[in-house]
């Protein structure tokens, strides 16, 4: 198979739920015998280390220069906000990469093109090839999540219009498209009621079962006290949002059973709302760290306390990888069917709720590791990388 791939490219060392999914995509497609021939962005200071991983896996790897932060005057910089296009997707416009697609896609004969994020659409929406479009979760209902529980009321107002800007822009492009893959059947079922779609398949997220086990050394040095965590892209709104809400709401109740449990927070390019967390005694704020494992394996309990969001939570598939006893809101779980409450994770909504589960855990070590043990099977029976991708491979070889 001939397969064309658009993509904006991927941070690596791998960071956050599209790096993974991006780069194993990939690497499985490759395995199974794919020629992939990639288009993708290479942003100002980035020191192309995503390009030799990416030739590891593809014939061609084709790099066009685009600045999406590029100089605006303030003109322009207000007048985006009045455009009925999302502001992303107009600053990822860039003629050198349409006209690089465009001449690719008249020159050679591809079998399928992978359109890799919302944000590369524009550029292949309109081949007459089999296509298929990798967004993971639907952008219009995560930002009105997000602005349902943003305390800033004007960014709030403006995550409400930028949401109806998506809704509109999505609607015309999933249509474009032969198939459209989420990583959760939650919203699918919402985005068919809303557009009318039936074009959309579930992929859901996996994990590198080699690299997220549960046998290895802890944290060294590990803490005196036990933690709880967190982990996540600390940048990304809705695990900014959960870190706050964790600590701020629901911490202070654990500590009424529990005084010394501390809570670490591990995750790159933290806000600033995240940072200022370390400031409370026995909270730990890290940034960036080279291996998320250690933290995992040395946690007392693993927090998954979505308030905001879609799609599924990598960060939560890591930890049952690695058979961690986990407490997590309804949100956090809705792209994982088959964990089940009590049985897999223990599943609670509300401040007083979470800190009751956290407290079980806590108390009782053997329930933690039992529960942990079971995640570990759940993610090998459905989340291993090859299997998840031989379903694509299955979607790109399908006639249209």
């Amino acid at each position: 198979m001939q397969l064309l791939w658009i993509t904006p490219g991927f941070v690596y060392p791998l960071v956050g739920g599209q790096s993974i999914r991006t780069y194993h995509m990939l690497k499985e497609l490759h395995a199974l015998g794919v020629e992939i021939t990639a288009v993708t962005i290479r942003e100002p200071g980035s020191d192309g280390a995503f390009l030799e991983e990416m030739g590891k896996f593809c014939r061609e790897v084709i790099p066009v220069p685009v600045d999406p932060d590029r100089s605006r005057s303030m003109l322009n910089k207000v007048l985006l906000r009045f455009r009925s296009m999302p502001a992303t997707m107009i600053r990822y416009r860039d003629a050198e990469l349409a006209r690089t697609v465009n001449d690719l896609l008249e020159s050679r004969s591809f079998d399928a093109l992978m359109c890799d994020q919302l944000h590369m659409a524009s550029y292949c929406h309109h081949a007459a090839v089999h296509k298929i479009l990798n967004t993971d979760d639907p952008l219009y209902i995560q930002l009105s999540r997000e602005a349902a529980v943003c305390p800033d009321r004007g960014r709030a107002l403006r995550m409400k219009v930028e949401a109806w800007k998506y809704r509109r822009y999505e609607r015309r492009m999933f249509r474009a498209f032969d198939h459209v893959l989420f990583v959760s059947a939650v919203d699918r079922d919402r985005v068919q009621d809303d557009f009318g779609c039936r074009n959309i398949a579930i992929i859901p997220q996996g994990v590198d079962m080699d690299f997220f086990r549960p046998g290895g050394p802890g944290l060294e040095p590990a803490p005196k006290a036990p933690y709880i965590l967190i982990t996540g892209m600390m940048n990304y709104t809705p695990n900014a949002a959960a870190a706050v809400y964790f600590v701020e709401k629901v911490l202070p109740l654990v500590r009424e059973k529990h005084p010394d449990i501390g809570c670490m927070i591990v995750g790159a390019y933290p806000t600033y709302d995240v940072q200022r967390l370390s400031r409370i005694p026995g909270v730990t704020v890290t940034g960036f760290v080279d291996d998320v494992r250690p933290y995992i394996r040395s946690a007392a309990v693993y927090a998954a306390p979505a308030i905001s969001g879609t799609g599924i939570k990598n960060k939560v598939l890591q930890a049952m990888a690695m058979e961690k006893g986990i407490v997590a809101t309804p949100l956090s779980m809705d792209g994982i069917p088959q964990a089940v409450d009590e049985e897999h994770v223990l599943i609670a909504e509300g401040p007083e709720a979470l800190a009751e589960r956290t407290c079980r855990l806590l108390d009782n070590p053997e329930e933690a590791a039992a529960l942990g043990r079971r995640a570990g099977e759940c993610i090998r029976q459905h989340y291993t990388w090859p299997a998840i991708v031989r379903e694509l491979y299955e979607l790109l070889k399908r006639p249209v």
